[in-house]
C-alpha cells in the first residue's frame, strides 16, 4: 500500500517524509500489525460462516455490523458530547439511514420468512 500511497502523497496535500518519519515511531508499526491481524480473523470468520449457513446470511451479518457501528458512533458522540468522537443525529440524513435499515430488515424477514416456509 505504500508503494501506491508515496507517489500520490503530494497530490494529497501530504509530505512523503512526514509519512515516512510517523511510519518509523513503534505505535503506528503496532497499529498496521494489529488492523492486519483484525482483517485476517475477520476474513476467516466470514469464510467460517459462508461454509455453515450461506453468502446471503453471511452479507445480512456483515449489514448488521454496519448498523452496529452507526449506533455505536451515535452513543459516542451524545455521551462524551465532543465533535472528535461519533457521529450525531442528523436531519434528513439519520432518517434515511434508520428507513433504509428498516426496509433491509424487512426484506430479511420475507426472505428467510418464505424460505423457512418453503422447506
Amino acid at each position: 500500500a505504500l508503494i501506491l500511497y508515496f507517489p500520490i502523497a503530494p497530490l494529497l496535500g501530504e509530505n512523503p517524509s512526514d509519512v515516512a518519519s510517523s511510519l518509523s515511531e513503534g505505535n503506528v508499526i503496532g497499529l498496521a500489525i494489529g488492523w492486519t491481524l483484525l482483517v485476517t480473523v475477520t476474513g476467516i470468520f466470514n469464510i467460517a460462516a459462508t461454509a455453515v449457513t450461506s453468502s446471503m446470511t453471511r452479507n445480512v451479518w456483515k449489514n448488521m455490523r454496519t448498523l452496529l457501528v452507526w449506533i455505536m458512533g451515535l452513543i459516542l458522540f451524545y455521551a462524551t458530547g465532543s465533535s472528535e468522537l461519533g457521529e450525531g443525529w442528523y436531519i434528513p440524513g439519520s432518517f434515511f439511514i434508520l428507513l433504509s435499515y428498516g426496509v433491509m430488515c424487512v426484506g430479511i424477514f420475507i426472505y428467510y420468512g418464505k424460505g423457512a416456509r418453503a422447506t
